[in-house]
């Protein structure tokens, strides 16, 4: 369901979208390395060659002289994962890289809650839960106008065709209807499913131009059950 994504994110792009990150290579001579860690292939940038540095303003003057196109790469996670009970996903997105992330970068200590209704699959006799939705995002840009264009894109990435549901029922069973196994109240949770891990990033050369990662998970876990 998740395998390749294909759409320009950005006015000035060549979008390439790849489900593992792995065709991605930060070679020498490139501003940034690659890194794995718990199984996901992300990028940061080498010490001082950030968007801060006079490198960066160096090393893309030149790429756009030379008319190098900007090419964007989109990474979801294979861990799939519930956001809640019929849950939008594209509001999480939003507020939460909104409240994170400032002009040039995001905020790596701390994170967006959003409570959520929750059914859990191992244990449906009893009614929908709250949980909270915890998001975490870190990320380095040039400018306020970079982020507005990367909240619009991470957006993008949920659609009919990218979020699955899973409809999960449940039974709000008092102690005299679960004995006759019946229930007080019965429902379907339709729970929103989508991967924990959304990584946008944008080369121009082989060098990172800027780059987005989100991580999302649940107080229960992360959000499997």
């Amino acid at each position: 369901m998740f395998s390749v994504l294909s759409f320009c994110l950005f006015l000035t792009c060549g979008a390439i979208a790849t489900p593992t990150g792995h065709e991605v290579r930060c070679g020498p001579s490139s501003n940034c390395d690659t890194v794995t860690l718990n199984g996901m292939t992300s990028h940061r940038f080498k010490r001082g060659l950030g968007p801060s540095s006079s490198d960066y303003a160096t090393r893309f003057s030149a790429h756009e002289a030379r008319g190098d196109p900007v090419k964007t790469y989109i990474t979801l996670g294979q861990t799939i994962i519930g956001w809640g009970c019929d849950q939008p996903l594209r509001p999480i997105l939003k507020d939460g890289i909104k409240q994170l992330c400032g002009a040039h970068g995001c905020a790596e200590d701390t994170s967006y809650t959003k409570d959520v209704s929750w059914v859990d699959s191992k244990l449906a006799r009893s009614k929908p839960q709250k949980r909270k939705l915890e998001l975490k995002a870190k990320g380095e840009y040039d400018s306020q106008a970079d982020l507005d264009n990367y909240i619009k894109a991470f957006e993008a990435t949920a659609t009919e065709k990218t979020v699955g549901t899973e409809n999960r029922k449940w039974c709000d069973a008092e102690v005299s209807h679960w004995r006759n196994g019946g229930c007080k109240e019965i429902g379907t949770c339709p729970m929103r499913m989508f991967p924990s891990f959304v990584k946008i990033a944008r080369f121009q050369g082989g060098s990172l131009k800027d780059m987005i990662d989100v991580t999302v998970s649940t107080d229960g876990g992360n959000g499997e059950m």
